[in-house]
């Protein structure tokens, strides 16, 4: 499993701000494995944004690695982290 501080150091360099990278980190671990942690942080980096990644970014770029459960945990913890209400509903 992945530690939280590989989760929080990862979430913080994409541009999710202190609080919600340790909110998120504590949800997520134990839930996703390193490799998952691995995948995810790859397609963030690849994720192409003239700004920093906030949590509906997150959940888009979980998405896009195709693996269910990684998307399912990234959503459970905007979820848990009480900013689902900041993301943009898709049109």
């Amino acid at each position: 499993m992945a530690s939280r501080y590989q989760i929080a150091n990862a979430l913080e360099r994409y541009g999710l701000n202190p609080n919600q990278a340790s909110c998120a980190s504590e949800f997520l671990r134990g839930h996703l494995s390193t490799r998952q942690v691995d995948r995810l942080a790859r397609a963030a980096d690849d994720y192409r944004s003239d700004r920093p990644l906030n949590f509906g970014d997150l959940v888009r770029v979980a998405a896009s690695v195709r693996d269910t459960d990684t998307f399912i945990q990234v959503g459970a913890a905007a979820v848990a982290c009480k900013v689902v209400a900041d993301m943009p509903l898709p049109i």
